[in-house]
Order: C-alpha cells, then structure tokens, then sequence
C-alpha cells in the first residue's frame, strides 16, 4: 500500500488544487518560521552567553545527528514511505514544539540536543515524498515554482521582523519572544 494509493482518494476527487494550496501556504509560513528560529538561532545563543566554543559545539552535535539520521534513512528509507501523512504533521508539530524548549533549555549540551532534533527531522523529506509521489511532472513544476515564490518572499518578510523586532525590544530575552 504506497503513498499514492493512500493519498489517492483525495487527489482523485478534486483535491489536487487544494494539496497545492496547502503546500504553498506551508512554504509561505515556514519562511517566516525559519527565518526567526534558524536565521536567529546563532545570535540568541551568543545573547544567552555562549562563546564561540559551545556555539561551534552545538552546530557540531547538531550536525552529526542530522547526519547519523540521513545514513539511517538513507539505509532504511522504508522507515518514512509508510503513513506519510502522520509521521508528516507529527514531525512537522515535534519541530514546533521543539523550538519552543529551546529559550527554556540551559546549557549548551541541552540546546545542542535540541537543536539536533529539529535539524533530524525529515520535514521536507516528507513534503518532497507527497510532492513527487503523488502529483504529475506539471503540477511538480508549478507547485515548485511557487512554493519557492512564497518561501523566498515571506523569508524576505520574516528577517524584515526579526531585524524590527531586534531594534525595538530591550535586551537579549528579546530572542526568547522571537
């Protein structure tokens, strides 16, 4: 039982257009997320008091997990082809949620661990899996084309707020609320 056959139901009675959307819509937020989480990770980690050697630790640990994930996945790619669509929204909510202990963690050990996991995280692996697995080369080359059109713009979008928020707000918890 693949992908397309347990997503197929919903692309063949209309609902094509409305994956499309929902696509596009997440690229459009995930700019905006990732610019304000990723694109100040660095800076709010020197904020809390990190020197250059936890934040080269934490980029280091993060890094091999992601890596020691991809061979696994790599290995076993049948771990992510089945219930595309759970493991897609639990992945995609573990991400949030993650990010969400990061200001409360203390120590660069326990940031470098959590960092880990939403950088492990197979997100666009799924999306990429739901894009190609189930739409046809033309709706891959559209919606590819505006999802890079959403993303690119709200991340343009989300470091125009960050660089706002940044100015006004007093002091470093400032990246804690960002």
């Amino acid at each position: 039982m693949g992908l397309r056959f347990a997503l197929g139901e919903a692309l063949a009675s209309g609902g094509r257009l409305k994956l499309k959307w929902i696509l596009v819509m997440e690229a459009l937020l995930a700019g905006v997320y990732l610019s304000l989480t990723r694109g100040l990770f660095v800076i709010f980690m020197v904020s809390r008091g990190f020197g250059a050697w936890e934040v080269s630790a934490v980029a280091l640990i993060s890094s091999v997990i992601a890596a020691l994930v991809s061979i696994v996945l790599f290995r076993w790619p049948s771990l992510l082809t089945g219930r595309v669509k759970l493991k897609l929204v639990l992945f995609h909510g573990l991400e949030r949620v993650t990010w969400f202990l990061v200001p409360v963690a203390r120590g660069y050990a326990v940031v470098a661990a959590l960092y880990g996991v939403i950088n492990s995280l197979p997100v666009g692996t799924l999306i990429n899996l739901v894009i190609y697995g189930l739409l046809s080369e033309e709706d891959v080359m559209d919606l590819t084309a505006k999802r890079s059109a959403a993303f690119n713009a709200s991340t343009i979008l989300g470091f125009t707020v960050a660089a706002g928020l940044a100015a006004l707000l007093p002091g470093g918890e400032k990246y804690e609320y960002m």
